[in-house]
């Protein structure tokens, strides 16, 4: 009875480590197979979100073109107040002067000069708004406004209308309407396709008003033969 029940107890004990063995070799076995396709998931879900996510669209070189042509431009060129530039100024961009600038300005688009702004060379623009003090000729292609406080000590010249609020030394032509503003003083030479002078405006000069040389040309007679 000892002897079986040893035996007995034996063959159930090796069972139990053939059991446990045998467990924690499939045990072991699982886990590697439930890792393995984990990582099978993971790659998965990877290529599945690869997949899925959107390629950003390629333009061609002339869209990208027509698009930043289309974009409107925020960039302007600024000289602060303070600031010295002994030299030159060329501008493709709006541009704003604060500072001083001893040499000629030239700017393709409206230039603003501030109260503190001093040039003492010639300037170019296709509009310009003056409210310090310029020692050259002033052209531009469009507008030219001399505002109140404005100084102007060489000739302006403006392709469409011109107004003068400050003071000018030199003589001015407008393609268009001339304003003499009441606090304008212009000591100068004016000719203007039209002129409006308000109450209180001060010019000392002469005046010539009309239309162009061509223009008068074309209303000439016609000489008989």
């Amino acid at each position: 009875m000892s002897g079986a029940t040893t035996s007995g107890t034996g063959r159930s004990f090796d069972d139990s480590k053939g059991k446990k063995k045998s467990s924690s070799l499939f045990g072991k076995f699982n886990t590697r197979v439930q890792e393995a396709i984990e990582e099978g998931r993971g790659e998965e879900a990877l290529r599945q979100v690869a997949t899925e996510t959107p390629k950003p669209s390629v333009l061609p070189a002339d869209d990208i073109a027509v698009q930043k042509g289309k974009t409107p431009s925020s960039k302007q060129m600024i000289v602060p107040e303070g600031v010295v530039i002994g030299g030159t100024i060329t501008s493709a961009t709006e541009t704003q002067i604060a500072g001083r600038v001893e040499g000629e300005v030239t700017v393709d688009a409206r230039l603003s000069l501030e109260p503190t702004a001093h040039v003492s060379g010639r300037i170019r623009s296709t509009s310009c708004s003056l409210q310090g003090q310029v020692d050259g000729d002033l052209e531009c292609a469009e507008e030219l406004i001399i505002r109140e406080g404005g100084r102007l000590n060489a000739d302006a010249l403006s392709g469409k209308n011109m107004t003068i609020a400050g003071k000018v030394k030199g003589n001015v032509q407008c393609g268009g309407m001339l304003r003499l503003m009441n606090t304008a003083e212009l000591e100068g030479n004016i000719r203007a396709r039209s002129i409006t002078i308000n109450e209180g405006a001060i010019f000392n000069g002469k005046c010539l008003m009309g239309s162009s040389k061509q223009d008068k040309d074309s209303k000439k007679p016609e000489k008989k033969p």
